[in-house]
């Protein structure tokens, strides 16, 4: 038992040093920030350390200005969800370091989710139209051209220079069946025509979808999927029931982006 307290303490001490340890440092070298979310920086180390885990989970990444706006996209959008659920009392605001801080946030962040899935599970249902509406795209794998943009011009520009002929770099090409579609964007392309081009909008971003190639494929009946189609329409309800929460307090919330830093990293 004493050598548990003695251990205790040496904890203590050691945690109690870190974060004395951190505030000088702070107060030594101001931190740079990429962006403010309500006052909130969001700070160029960590920035840099999301991007450096987003490449070693693809080596094949490129590092582009829009690989960098998406990755601070998700991270102002972290800050937002943390935010909601602090001012929601889920969870004691505390200061812990760095991996302790990362595990408490994933977990703040799915409790929030599963908190505004429960507000919203009462409000929503899933008609007979929509589960066969949803079985016959099943029975459809489509290969899609996908450009994507924060400016709505910038989409235009691309589609102009399709209708005249020209050829345009694409960001991605993906053949997926309608099971697999990850995104309320490529669900809504499920309904353009082969040789087809359509322009949508989700949150902050602007997609250009164009429909080379479309192959049917064999699906059980549907009396077989029923119930585990009308769930799947269920979550997808959900989660853009809560996108739409999150696009919401995005447009409410008070953003600041620091370009300059920002463009640092893509120096």
């Amino acid at each position: 038992m004493p050598n548990l307290k003695i251990k205790a303490k040496f904890l203590a001490l050691f945690i109690l040093g870190i974060f004395i340890l951190s505030g000088c440092a702070k107060a030594k070298s101001p931190e740079k920030f990429v962006a403010t979310v309500n006052g909130k920086p969001v700070y160029l180390k960590d920035f840099k350390r999301e991007l450096a885990l987003r490449v070693k989970q693809n080596p094949s990444l490129k590092i582009t200005p829009n690989t960098l706006n998406e990755i601070l996209d998700m991270i102002i959008d972290k800050n937002i969800i943390i935010q909601e659920a602090m001012e929601k009392r889920l969870a004691e605001e505390a200061r812990f370091v760095d991996t302790i801080k990362a595990f408490w946030e994933q977990t703040l962040i799915r409790d929030f989710i599963d908190y505004k899935n429960r507000e919203t599970e009462n409000l929503l249902y899933v008609t007979d139209k929509e589960i066969q509406d949803y079985y016959e795209k099943l029975k459809t794998r489509t290969t899609f051209n996908i450009a994507k943009r924060k400016s709505k011009q910038d989409i235009d520009a691309l589609m102009e220079k399709l209708k005249s002929g020209e050829n345009i770099e694409w960001d991605t090409t993906a053949s997926l069946s309608y099971e697999e579609v990850p995104s309320e964007i490529l669900s809504k392309a499920f309904e353009l025509p082969l040789g087809q081009t359509g322009v949508f909008e989700e949150g902050y971003m602007y997609y250009l979808v164009s429909v080379v190639n479309k192959e049917p494929i064999e699906v059980p009946s549907l009396k077989e999927i029923y119930p585990d189609i009308k769930e799947k329409i269920g979550r997808r309800k959900q989660q853009q029931a809560f996108n739409e929460w999150l696009n919401d307090e995005r447009r409410e919330s008070n953003i600041k982006i620091n370009k300059d830093i920002l463009q640092e990293v893509n120096r």
